[in-house]
């Protein structure tokens, strides 16, 4: 299930990256991911099965949303003579 929810995110957030930006896009995953950080540990330690799926197929969708476009941010950062 959260393999399945992180494929789609990354299809949903790569599409979303072209239209906003990729620095938007990058920074709203790592924004997410510094927020999350703090829910996800407490979820996993509440021993309740419901609450780990959740706290997984989060994350994945927090790291699909850095992960997305991570190449080519990363492309972009240097010019074309240097790629």
């Amino acid at each position: 299930m959260g393999a399945l929810e992180q494929l789609l995110g990354v299809a949903v957030i790569a599409t979303l990256s072209d239209r906003i930006g990729r620095r938007a896009a990058y920074a709203f995953g790592g924004f997410g991911s510094a927020i999350f950080v703090f829910l996800f540990f407490p979820m996993l330690a509440s021993g309740s099965s419901g609450l780990i799926i959740l706290a997984i197929v989060v994350a994945l969708r927090v790291h699909a949303s850095m992960y997305a476009q991570q190449a080519a941010f990363i492309t972009e950062l240097f010019p074309t003579r240097i790629r």
